[in-house]
C-alpha cells in the first residue's frame, strides 16, 4: 500500500498558529518569525494574528541590529507594538529616545535627513499618544 505524503498544508490553522507561536517565542524569535513568514505562505497568512504578534520575542535584539524594514509602518516591530507586544513597544520608545538624543546633540545631518528623522519621530510619538489615549 502506498503512503500518502503529508505536508504542512494538511495541518489546521490552530496547529499552524501553535507552531508559529513557538517559533516567535524562541530566543531569536523576531528573526525566526520574520524568516518563517517570508518563506511559508501558510505562516504568512497568520502573520498579522494579534496573539502571534504579542508572542514575538525581541529580548535579545539590540536597536542597532534591527533591520530597517522592521521600523517601517507595516514592519514587524511596529505591527508587534500595535498588537500590544510590550518588548516591541519598549524597543520602539528606545528608538525614539536615540533619535531625540541625536537631534538634541546637534549631530550634523542634511536638511532632508533632518526632515525624515523629524517625521519619523512625530509618527512614533503620535502612535504612542493614540495608543495610550485609546487605553483610557
Amino acid at each position: 500500500m502506498k503512503r500518502r505524503r503529508r505536508s504542512i498544508s494538511d495541518l489546521n490553522s490552530d496547529v499552524l498558529k501553535v507552531i508559529i507561536i513557538f517559533a516567535a517565542k524562541s530566543a531569536d524569535g523576531a528573526a525566526t518569525f520574520a524568516r518563517a513568514t517570508s518563506i511559508c505562505k501558510l505562516f504568512k497568512e497568520l502573520a498579522n494574528d494579534t496573539d502571534i504578534l504579542k508572542a514575538v520575542e525581541f529580548s535579545n535584539v539590540m536597536i542597532a541590529g534591527i533591520d530597517g524594514s522592521f521600523w517601517q509602518s507595516n514592519g514587524l516591530l511596529i505591527r508587534c507594538a500595535r498588537a500590544g507586544n510590550v518588548i516591541a513597544c519598549n524597543l520602539h520608545l528606545k528608538h525614539v529616545q536615540v533619535l531625540l538624543e541625536l537631534i538634541r546633540t546637534n549631530v550634523r545631518v542634511g536638511k532632508l535627513a533632518s526632515r525624515v528623522m523629524m517625521n519619523k519621530i512625530f509618527d512614533i510619538i503620535l502612535f504612542y499618544y493614540l495608543k495610550v489615549w485609546m487605553m483610557h
